[in-house]
Formats: C-alpha cells, sequence, structure tokens
C-alpha cells in the first residue's frame, strides 16, 4: 500500500481542519464562527492543523 501524504496549507480564517468526526462539536462551533463572520468558509475531516 503506497500512502502519499499531502499538505493542503495552513489554516486561515475561512478554513478550518478537523483530524476527525470525533472533534465534530468542535468543528460545529468553528463552521458557526466561520459562516458568522465571512458569511462562507471551509471545513475539512481527516487533516491536522498544519494540512497534512
Amino acid at each position: 500500500m503506497i500512502l502519499a501524504l499531502v499538505n493542503i496549507g495552513s489554516e486561515t480564517e475561512q478554513i478550518e481542519y478537523k483530524k476527525s468526526i470525533g472533534e465534530l462539536k468542535e468543528a460545529m462551533l468553528s463552521i458557526a464562527a466561520i459562516l458568522n463572520k465571512h458569511q462562507k468558509g471551509k471545513l475539512y475531516f481527516g487533516v491536522k492543523n498544519d494540512g497534512r
């Protein structure tokens, strides 16, 4: 099996990363804050805070 680690960049005010869906509560709070401030944003699961 080949596992490729891809870095998709750092978090920003409109992009939030969560390591797993185990962080669902934190993710909901984060996306609510993003939407309140910017009216749009992205939330990715399966990505560490450094973008890997």
